[in-house]
């Protein structure tokens, strides 16, 4: 009897193998995946060696896809979403780090800033300012 995890082991090999595109990963996965229930289904006692008999090992059937006349089309296709995939996430991961750091730049500023104001007092009719020093800085 095939074990889930024997079961989870050999789509992971296929699925990680296969470099097209997730929709065409998708489909080719779920005939496996029909040949594989139909295998366990009719050999209740199904071993991992009769899914290799039936439908193949998982290199096997990645040569298997890889030798169809589209695959480089295909194959061109995954690279291509790769890249534009990569070229929108690491912009936006880099203006999201650096909007952090600006913010946390502001916020620590305004906190650690003194709030110091002048007083003025005059002495002959002449405004003269004085620094206030009794104003303390408090970090909340």
């Amino acid at each position: 009897m095939i074990s889930k995890q024997e079961e989870k082991l050999y789509f992971r090999s296929i699925r990680q193998g296969l470099q097209v595109p997730r929709q065409n990963k998708r489909d080719y996965l779920e005939t496996i995946r029909q040949q594989f229930d139909e295998l366990s289904d009719s050999h209740l006692n199904a071993t991992m060696d009769d899914v290799y008999a039936e439908i193949g090992a998982p290199e096997e059937l990645i040569r298997t896809y890889e030798s169809r006349e589209d695959f480089e089309r295909l194959k061109k296709k995954y690279k291509r979403g790769k890249i534009i995939c990569l070229a929108v996430v690491i912009p936006l991961v880099a203006i999201a780090i650096f909007t952090t750091i600006v913010a946390s730049i502001v916020v620590y500023d305004s906190l650690h800033t003194r709030n110091a104001y002048i007083k003025e007092t005059i002495h002959d009719g002449i405004i003269i300012p004085i620094e206030d020093d009794t104003t303390e800085v408090t970090d909340e």
